[in-house]
């Protein structure tokens, strides 16, 4: 059994945009979840989910690709979620000290997207 197939599926939902990426996420598919999520950013959202549960490999390549976006993220106000990390990926952000950066949230139900803006939009106004 080779490795699985990488893709990256985004779906909008108001100001929130989920991408969700499945499979080996390395030197070869790097470029692919690079400019999705970069187009995401570009698109306008309030709130990027990056639902990583169907990922099975990450390499340093797809741990630059994230936090690049999450810096891209930062400097354009919106505010990005990785969603339900497997555990190939919880491992490669927990050895390289990202889950203490990046937000992360490994329950099972959707971000509620609402209840963040919300918050963000107060956090700002402070």
């Amino acid at each position: 059994m080779g490795p699985a197939a990488f893709s990256v599926v985004t779906e909008r939902e108001l100001d929130c945009v989920t991408a969700t990426v499945t499979g080996e996420v390395d030197l070869l598919s790097v470029g692919a979840l690079r400019r999705t999520l970069a187009e995401v950013l570009i698109d306008g959202c309030r709130m990027l989910v990056v639902d990583l549960a169907g990922v099975t490999f990450l390499d340093s390549t797809g741990l630059g690709a994230l936090v690049a976006t999450w810096r891209r993220a930062r400097v354009l106000r919106v505010e990005m979620v990785i969603w339900r990390p497997s555990h190939p990926v919880s491992t490669v952000l927990g050895l390289t000290a990202l889950d203490r950066v990046l937000a992360i949230d490994v329950r099972d139900e959707h971000p509620d997207a609402a209840e963040r803006l919300a918050r963000l939009t107060t956090q700002s106004e402070a």
